[in-house]
């Protein structure tokens, strides 16, 4: 009986080690086969996990959706097709420009992408997409602007389940105070006959927006159930907390009081996607004269409206993140919560920027650690949403002209 208490404890004392000292390994690394060289953008994943969407930039021509099935032998292919000129003398392609894709929260083949068929930054959307089919001509995409009357480019959106049903909630170029969202081919614009205005009916209600103020960027919990907005300017930026019913148009919101320092700008605060109550958030140093640092911190959300500065937790003070991706997306990507909320995962400012990840498992001792992956310079990072990938856009800029950077995109499998 003591020898097997003693092999017991041993057991027990293994497992126990062994989870302390847990870390995230690396099952696979595979490049994405791409025919020209050129930058990628806002890599993102399919609902199944199985494909993912991003931008390419050619030199200096238009960006093009290009779509990757993982763990295919083929090359990325664009999501539209080019259009030749029927011009014997100039012989140029009418080629589309399209961006910013994200897939549907409800289906494994649908994906909603930014592109110049109307005006810069109009939503289409192409259903039952097939990944052998592609590239697709223009005229089968779903012209969704023309359908909810959109009153101009869009800056960012997001779709997102509630109930079963798919809404997609958008903030617009022309009006930086205002998110809409619509369900289905809602109007979310009108045309007083001398241009297209927001319906204030499908605007998010009770922001309180001074006109001095902008929404900078905002995130949705799971099932649109809570939102939080980064509003303001400069070092005047805050945070608010929403509780939103889209059924009944409703939404009441108090502000974050979060740790920062003096002159230091809050940015990207996005949920733990495991828990409502806890926040990541970026705070912003320095300035472009001199240099820039990014803080990660961690945030638990205290509903009574009170800094507990015992629920607020510094995760690194390296993370990299790349201002000019900010033309293309408002969020950098430079950080992302694993699906299971226990780790996040950033890009590091060392010298080759390389991945790395916090535990947070025990918050009173948060361990970080670099990914070992032979992936330098890291430019962002997206999850897939089982958490078994971690698609990583990388970019090492020409000597001489950034327009001419290679872009290389890695599917990285994991094991926790």
């Amino acid at each position: 009986m003591k020898i097997k208490s003693i092999v017991h404890c041993i057991f027990i004392t293994l497992i126990l080690f062994q989870s302390l000292n847990a870390q995230v390994k690396v099952r696979s690394i595979n490049s994405v086969p791409l025919e020209k060289r050129g930058l990628i953008n806002n890599p993102v994943w399919s609902l199944d996990n199985k494909t993912v969407a991003f931008e390419f930039i050619e030199n200096r021509e238009k960006s093009m959706v290009m779509i990757y099935q993982v763990g295919s032998h083929e090359r990325a292919k664009p999501l539209l097709k080019r259009k030749e000129s029927s011009s014997t003398l100039f012989q140029t392609t009418g080629e589309i420009s399209s961006r910013l894709p994200s897939w549907s929260t409800t289906d494994n083949n649908t994906l909603y992408f930014l592109y110049d068929q109307y005006r810069p930054r109009y939503i289409g959307k192409l259903d039952k997409m097939s990944f052998n089919d592609l590239p697709v001509n223009n005229d089968i995409v779903n012209k969704k602007y023309k359908n909810i009357i959109q009153p101009s480019g869009i800056s960012e959106y997001y779709p997102i389940s509630v109930d079963g049903m798919e809404y997609l909630f958008i903030k617009l170029k022309d009006s930086p105070r205002l998110i809409l969202y619509t369900y289905s081919d809602e109007d979310i614009g009108y045309d007083d006959g001398k241009e297209i205005s927001p319906i204030q009916s499908m605007v998010i209600p009770n922001l309180k927006i001074d006109s001095t103020e902008i929404i900078d960027s905002f995130c949705l919990f799971k099932n649109a159930t809570k939102i939080i907005i980064c509003k303001g300017v400069d070092k005047d930026k805050i945070f608010l907390l929403g509780k939103l019913d889209v059924a009944e148009i409703e939404a009441e919101y108090h502000i974050v009081p979060v740790r920062k320092s003096k002159d230091g700008v809050l940015q990207e605060p996005s949920f733990n996607p495991a828990n409502d109550k806890m926040i990541a958030y970026l705070e912003m140093l320095g300035n472009k004269e001199s240099e820039i640092f990014y803080h990660l911190l961690l945030q638990r959300l205290d509903t009574s409206g009170r800094l507990d500065t015992s629920g607020n937790y510094l995760l690194t003070t390296e993370l990299y993140r790349n201002e000019d991706s900010k033309t293309s997306k408002p969020n950098s990507t430079s950080y992302v919560w694993h699906p299971n909320g226990n780790y996040i995962f950033f890009i590091n400012t060392d010298a080759k920027r390389k991945i790395a990840y916090v535990d947070l498992s025990d918050l009173n001792n948060l361990k970080t650690s670099i990914l070992k992956t032979d992936i330098e310079f890291a430019e962002q990072l997206a999850i897939s949403p089982n958490g078994k990938y971690l698609a990583v856009m990388t970019k090492i800029a020409s000597e001489t002209d950034n327009t001419d950077a290679l872009g290389q995109l890695f599917i990285v499998e994991l094991k926790l």
